[in-house]
């Protein structure tokens, strides 16, 4: 009897112990870590994408990039998107690396080798990029006898041309036959315009076109030319060794990145445009 009473208290407690541990693995599957997510960007100011300069990522009026980033980040528990700040090439080679996790930038087939870009097949899936139809424009002094007629250039270019170092547009300027002095920054590439020290500079339309209005007074000379250098997606582009670890989290990234494109992004940029319209017109 002594020996049944016991052998029920030893199944009673292994009962226990498999409740026990049970509930302790249900608490763990609930809890599962949130995956870290590095993006990189700019440490210098593109409006409207990016405000500000230096390390610093804005609590405020960040730039329409960082605002729908933010949104992402808030509607996707299964991880955060910590900021890291540093100039672009420097970005472009953590992300080969694998120090971060993402940028976001044209297509480039070199590119390849440092990220991961959405695919569909074998071919770009233009339907998951970040932002559809950025521009690259010519800024040119108003002596300028320079044309571009969208295929060709034409005139005196005895000069080379000023584009921000790593930007993509070099390539395509070079392929032209163009010779290329990679600036510090936008800024840079006016003043050596407006000094007639360049023979253009190639910048991202509306990041341009900003700077060139607040700064007006310092570069009266420099003019934008009407017909843009070149129109392409911008994409974010992640590392193989985050596509490699999770790549059905990867997948499903772009696929929000496309859905919310829709319902956010066009505004936030929009907001962006009107808020630097209002600054200027008072």
């Amino acid at each position: 009897m002594a020996s049944r009473f016991l052998d029920r208290v030893i199944v009673m407690l292994i009962m226990r112990l498999l409740t026990i541990m049970l509930l302790v693995a249900c608490q763990i599957i609930q809890a599962e870590p949130v995956i870290p997510f590095k993006y990189c960007y700019e440490n210098k100011e593109i409006h409207p994408w990016f405000l500000g300069s230096g390390s610093t990522v804005p609590k405020s009026n960040p730039g329409a990039t960082i605002e729908f980033l933010r949104i992402l980040d808030a509607q996707s528990p299964e991880f955060a998107i910590h900021y890291e700040r540093a100039p672009w090439k420097r970005c472009l080679l953590n992300l080969e690396l694998g120090i971060v996790d993402a940028v976001i930038g044209s297509y480039k087939p070199e590119r390849v080798r440092l990220g991961k870009y959405p695919r569909k097949g074998d071919k770009l899936d233009s339907t998951r990029a970040f932002e559809i139809g950025s521009s690259y424009c010519l800024f040119v002094h108003k002596d300028s006898a320079i044309n571009w007629d969208g295929n060709h250039f034409s005139g005196d270019w005895q000069l080379p041309v000023g584009v921000p170092s790593g930007y993509s547009i070099i390539d395509i300027l070079t392929a032209k036959g163009m010779s290329i002095y990679q600036t510090k920054d936008k800024a840079n590439a006016l003043q050596l315009v407006q000094l007639k020290r360049l023979s253009g500079a190639a910048l991202f339309c509306e990041g341009g076109k900003s700077l060139l209005e607040r700064v007006q007074k310092k570069i009266p000379d420099v003019r934008v030319h009407s017909i843009p250098l070149k129109t392409h997606n911008g994409y974010m582009i992640l590392s193989h060794q985050f596509y490699r670890k999770f790549p059905a989290l990867a997948e499903e990234i772009w696929h929000r990145i496309a859905t919310f494109r829709t319902e956010y992004y066009d505004q936030i940029r929009e907001k962006y445009i009107d808020e630097q319209i209002n600054e200027l017109s008072h």
